[in-house]
């Protein structure tokens, strides 16, 4: 079967490449499915990297108002700069502003539940997991294409992008 969903990264950039602290890829993501545009490009720069992180953790977890796997940050953040250690069911904060875009997801008998101010719409664990596991893929493949960023020189900084691969990896193989 042939999947609903078009999930992927466009045009990945670094804000500052230079800067050992910018750590967290940016570009555009186009999310569809059934041609409802859940977010498009238009929707403008997005924080890929966190982006990646929030939906590996839908794949296990419920996105919702009540239980967000993106705290204070929206599913698709516009910024999350900084990573820091978290002392709450995420090992990992990634703060936001609120110009991201939110999608709510939701696991139900059916399958997943996908809600924004665009639709809702239901699509198969199995097709939710081939797309986030495609846009985590394109998120790794940028990073191992980019040379190696200087250490973070602020220690609590340096820690949370520390918590934030550790639990990139706790999260992928599970999702495999």
């Amino acid at each position: 079967m042939k999947s609903r969903i078009k999930l992927a990264a466009h045009d990945l950039f670094w804000l500052n490449p230079n800067a050992p602290d910018d750590q967290c890829a940016h570009g555009t993501i186009e999310f569809t499915v059934n041609g409802i545009e859940f977010v498009t490009c238009k929707s403008g720069e997005l924080t890929v990297t966190g982006a990646a992180l929030f939906l590996l953790r839908t794949l296990t977890c419920d996105h919702t108002r009540a239980h967000p796997v993106a705290p204070y940050n929206t599913l698709f953040p516009h910024c999350g700069y900084a990573a820091w250690p978290y002392e709450g069911e995420f090992e990992v904060l990634l703060m936001g502003c609120d110009l991201g875009v939110e999608v709510w997801v939701s696991h139900e008998v059916a399958g997943i539940r996908l809600v924004s101010s665009a639709g809702s719409e239901l699509v198969t664990e199995e097709e939710w997991r081939v797309a986030v596991l495609g846009l985590a893929e394109q998120v790794s493949a940028y990073y191992r294409q980019c040379s190696p960023k200087a250490e973070i020189k602020d220690d609590y900084e340096r820690q949370g992008w520390a918590a934030f691969w550790l639990e990139w990896d706790k999260l992928l193989p599970k999702a495999c």
